[in-house]
C-alpha cells in the first residue's frame, strides 16, 4: 500500500512539474526590455545606446511605455541574428512610398 502511495505521489509530482515547465515565465522573458538592457545585449555601454536613440538611428525601433523607453525583444533578435535593421511596418515620417489621396 506504501508503494502506491509513492506512485501516486511521484506521479502527482511529475504532473505537476509538466505543468509549471508549460507557463511561460514572463518575469524572466519580458515581451519587453529596456534600452540599457538592449545596449548590454549589443554590447554597447547605455550612454552609447541613448545617444543612437537621440539621433534617431537606433538599429530596432524604441517604444514609449508609460514613462519608460522600451525595445521589443524580438525585434532586437532579429537584428544581433540577421543585422537587419527593424522598421516598424507604417512609419510616414520616413517611408517615403507613403502618399496622401
Amino acid at each position: 500500500m506504501k508503494q502506491v502511495t509513492k506512485n501516486r505521489s511521484a506521479a502527482k509530482n511529475t504532473v505537476t512539474d509538466v505543468r509549471d515547465d508549460e507557463k511561460p515565465n514572463i518575469n524572466n522573458e519580458s515581451l519587453m526590455i529596456s534600452l540599457g538592457d538592449a545596449a548590454q545585449m549589443l554590447g554597447i555601454h547605455r550612454t552609447t545606446a541613448w545617444a543612437i536613440h537621440d539621433r534617431g538611428d537606433f538599429p530596432v525601433p524604441v517604444i514609449k511605455v508609460g514613462g519608460h523607453w522600451r525595445v521589443v525583444r524580438a525585434h532586437l533578435h532579429h537584428f544581433i541574428n540577421t543585422g537587419e535593421r527593424v522598421t516598424l511596418p507604417f512609419n510616414p515620417i520616413s517611408d517615403s512610398t507613403f502618399t496622401a489621396r
